[in-house]
């Protein structure tokens, strides 16, 4: 199975992959912001697939920051027919 970024094309690793693996989905997630800035619309209701976590770069690295963030699957995005 694959797990990749909709808009990125890039494949998730390390904890992240474990995460998407538990799912029951394969193939492409986006987050919310990255649905609406393609077009997209995550509908009223629908629940994250999982909350998955970002490395931030920090100049001190014996403080490292992490931010979590909620994707969704492709298959839960309403597109724009129209476009």
């Amino acid at each position: 199975m694959e797990f990749i970024n909709h808009i990125t094309k890039e494949s998730y690793t390390g904890k992240n992959l474990e995460l998407l693996s538990k799912t029951g989905f394969s193939g492409e997630f986006l987050t919310f912001n990255q649905a609406f800035k393609v077009g997209g619309v995550v509908p009223k209701g629908t629940k994250s697939v999982a909350s998955l976590v970002r490395f931030l770069n920090n100049d001190n690295p014996k403080k490292a920051q992490f931010k979590r963030f909620a994707v969704f699957h492709i298959s839960q995005i309403e597109f724009n027919k129209e476009s």
